[in-house]
């Protein structure tokens, strides 16, 4: 993941996000020049979209059996 991390900030991709399907969360990195900006995120909570302010995931519709 670290590999992966690195390569997608080094080519220029803004917003990072790794979802966890076993544990329900989502973790998101938000790239801002030399700035990282973390995020965790669980089941129940709606995570907001970097990129796109006006924009969120319901990560309970995600997770939903």
């Amino acid at each position: 993941m670290g590999r992966k991390f690195r390569l997608y900030r080094d080519s220029g991709v803004r917003e990072y996000w790794v979802l966890s399907p076993e544990g329900k969360t989502l973790d998101t990195y938000l790239f801002q020049d030399d700035l990282i900006r973390f995020r965790s995120y669980s089941q129940g909570e709606k995570a907001g979209v970097g990129i796109f302010p006006d924009f969120a995931v319901d990560l309970g519709a995600v997770f939903a059996e």
